[in-house]
């Protein structure tokens, strides 16, 4: 299996519509039952003070109390359909069940909340193998991206919290694997995608970028390691970490204003080697070299065999004069296919599928997706996976390298001195 770092970040708790929903319909109903005892007890105590009269204006003397008790009772049937309120995060509420994987930062364990049973997937980052201010504030970033960015096909956030020594970010645990895994790891074969399975992942993952870049935010490490199934065979992208929020001005494909070289280099676009600058166009790059992967049943457009980055960024660079360096498998998939990864992967940032003025409809309306894929269905997870995974339960882990949560191998930061530069960054976490 691929390297792969399950990076995942978590926000400070904030007031979800469920807990509105909670705090308005109990507040409601405590005043619908008071009224209704008071005025009750009112009347029985009046009924039995004064003689026995037959009238007929009994039912409207018991109109108001009844209605109030009926409105508490459709209040409190409202209640029991709501879903759960959010249970306050901590290290007491939840109880680790696995570690996932490690750094040299910290880790990642599934951990079960002890009251609701929800499981999370909890990244833990010790502020003592922070070495600059930087990182601390790489971390804030990471978590306010995923607090602003909510989408059907991006890892959801759920809270945030910290101690003396570590900060602690839950996100949702996606359990059905790296997409990689089902389609080329699979000690069972590879997944034989057909146009059907290859149209759904690219809706998919353009789905997801268009999320983050509506949001002003560019991703920056679009990769296969970095996209999970879910219970319904969905992508979802996880990893925040180099994700940078740049604002709805950085929404034009020219529009150039990050100069930092990051990401993983076989998926960099040739804008972040050359240091002219970039924006929302590397996503749509790197979703090329995604689906050519994808499409071409696990060949890699970039990478060989060395694994040397130098030659690896030379080879995009090459692309502006020698054109892309696809394989014979690539010549011989559906012309809509090749289309699209040829349009994604146009060297000048502003002729990118995505990136024209046209923006995300250029996607949509592009012969691989007009009169195939139903975007509204697509959002409500109403079109059936290529695959799905055999998931069992909330803590079903089949789909990961689990490892014990009292392995000693992990990299110890417990009583290491914490940089008060550091400590200060994290004051407002």
């Amino acid at each position: 299996m691929r390297a792969h770092s399950h990076n995942l970040h978590v926000e400070c708790m904030m007031p979800s519509l469920v807990d509105l929903s909670h705090a308005v319909a109990t507040a409601a109903i405590m005043p619908c039952v008071a009224i209704h005892t008071m005025l009750f007890d009112s009347s029985w105590k009046r009924a039995r003070s004064e003689p026995r009269v037959i009238s007929r204006d009994l039912p409207a003397q018991k109109e108001l109390p009844n209605t109030l008790l009926m409105c508490a009772v459709v209040l409190m049937w409202f209640l029991q359909l709501l879903p759960p309120r959010a249970a306050p995060l901590s290290l007491d509420t939840l109880d680790e069940l696995a570690v996932l994987g490690a750094g040299p930062f910290g880790k990642v364990s599934v951990a079960k909340h002890k009251v609701t049973g929800q499981c999370f997937a909890l990244k833990s980052i010790a502020k003592a193998s922070l070495t600059s201010p930087k990182l601390a504030h790489q971390a804030i970033r990471e978590r306010n991206v995923l607090q602003t960015v909510r989408h059907p096909f991006i890892m959801a956030f759920y809270g945030s919290f910290q101690d003396a020594s570590n900060v602690y970010m839950a996100s949702e645990f996606i359990q059905g694997g790296e997409l990689w895994y089902h389609l080329f790891g699979n000690p069972s074969g590879p997944f034989q995608l057909d146009i059907h399975g290859i149209r759904f992942y690219a809706a998919n993952i353009a789905a997801a970028i268009h999320g983050l870049h509506s949001h002003g935010v560019v991703y920056r490490d679009l990769k296969m390691e970095n996209m999970m199934l879910d219970k319904s065979g969905y992508v979802k992208l996880i990893d925040m970490g180099f994700a940078k929020q740049m604002g709805n001005s950085s929404l034009s494909g020219s529009d150039r204003r990050v100069m930092t070289k990051c990401g993983t280099p076989e998926y960099m676009a040739p804008e972040v080697l050359t240091g002219d600058g970039y924006g929302i166009a590397v996503d749509y790059w790197a979703l090329g070299v995604v689906l050519y992967e994808i499409a071409t049943s696990g060949e890699r457009l970039f990478y060989r065999d060395d694994g040397n980055d130098s030659k690896i960024m030379a080879r995009i660079k090459a692309v502006k004069t020698e054109g892309l360096p696809t394989s014979e498998v690539f010549t011989r998939l559906h012309p809509d296919v090749r289309s699209f990864i040829h349009g994604l992967l146009a060297y000048d940032p502003a002729e990118r599928l995505g990136c024209t003025a046209s923006g995300f409809q250029s996607i949509q309306d592009h012969a691989l997706f007009r009169g195939h894929i139903n975007w509204q269905a697509l959002f409500a997870k109403r079109i059936p996976a290529p695959l799905v995974p055999h998931v069992t339960g909330p803590s079903d882990m089949r789909y990961f390298d689990v490892h014990p949560t009292c392995q000693d191998d992990f990299d110890d930061w417990s009583g290491c001195e914490v940089d008060p530069r550091i400590a200060a960054v994290f004051d407002e976490f």
